[in-house]
């Protein structure tokens, strides 16, 4: 009897327990924010189509009441609300066109006393034809305006397939702008640290709506591939052990990196052999990269199982 009520215990705690795991979705990507002295956070942001406007603890959303650090805090908001400060957002998909998914974009705000910030992430990430429009920038100013030539948008926005990373003075001298363009900078109000006073605080707009929205990047990298790099399958896709890339013949490989799906470095090591192992990988997405003896770069993303 004793037996049953044990067994009876362990698949309960089983279940809940994977009832209550974190759901992947279907984009997730990393920021890494550093400030002038070398103080760090890290956010995150992405889109699913089973995401919400609220916040979803599913997709492992926690809101953030409390008032910004006093030396360097980042922290995300839906685009164009501020009805709550998280560290990781995941924002609902758009519908569909040509096979892919479009996300909105999200307003990223940096508290840092040490100017200048930089905010870097892992450009792979951002390889696939459906990303790669993607940019990073200081307003919104493009948005009021239409569609207008890339020439015109005033800076600084930078195509994050690529670039990997990108430096901001996050203050109000540095983003200065002519009436009625300054209307459109990214900023709000916020307590920081121990202040009993709403102080304003500076960020960046990730546009990750390449398809339905206008990007800058689109001329380059939506028609193109990024100079030297070229998207390969590779299979088993999903695999539960090894994978290999599916390479011309002539390609020499030299070096293998794999990512995991926010764009952290997991392996990076000498070509050894075509079959690249994935055994110690975490479940969810992954991207391998393989770096060729003639300087290419070839991409691709798989699906890890246990």
């Amino acid at each position: 009897m004793k037996t049953k009520k044990l067994l009876f215990i362990l698949t309960f705690l089983s279940v809940s327990s994977t009832m209550m795991a974190q759901t992947t979705p279907h984009f997730e990507t990393a920021l890494y924010i550093e400030d002038a002295i070398g103080n760090r956070d890290t956010v995150y942001f992405g889109f699913d189509p089973l995401a919400t406007e609220d916040i979803d603890e599913d997709f492992g959303e926690e809101v953030l009441n409390t008032p910004f650090d006093s030396v360097l805090d980042a922290r995300f908001t839906p685009p164009f609300s501020d009805a709550y400060f998280t560290k990781r957002i995941i924002n609902k998909t758009a519908n569909t066109i040509d096979g892919c998914w479009g996300g909105s974009g999200s307003f990223l705000y940096v508290h840092a006393i040490h100017q200048p910030v930089t905010i870097s992430w892992a450009e792979a990430d951002f390889y696939d034809e459906c990303y790669r429009g993607t940019f990073i920038i200081d307003h919104y100013i493009y948005e009021v305006a239409g569609p207008i030539a890339a020439e015109d948008i005033a800076p600084q926005y930078y195509c994050m397939a690529d670039v990997s990373e990108c430096t901001y003075y996050l203050t109000a001298d540095s983003l200065a702008m002519p009436v009625p363009q300054a209307y459109f900078r990214v900023q709000t109000e916020a307590f920081v640290g121990n202040s009993e006073q709403l102080d304003t605080i500076f960020g960046l707009k990730i546009d990750f709506d390449p398809i339905f929205g206008y990007t800058p990047c689109f001329w380059v990298t939506a028609t193109e591939e990024p100079a030297g790099i070229e998207k390969v399958a590779l299979f088993p896709n999903p695999a539960t052990e090894s994978v290999e890339l599916q390479l011309s013949p002539n390609v020499t490989p030299e070096q293998v990196t794999i990512y995991d799906g926010v764009g952290r470095i997991l392996a990076r090591y000498p070509y050894k052999s075509a079959a690249i192992d994935i055994t110690d990988l975490p479940s969810g997405i992954f991207i391998v990269e393989m770096l060729a003896e003639d300087g290419r770069r070839y991409v691709a993303r798989g699906v890890k199982n246990n």
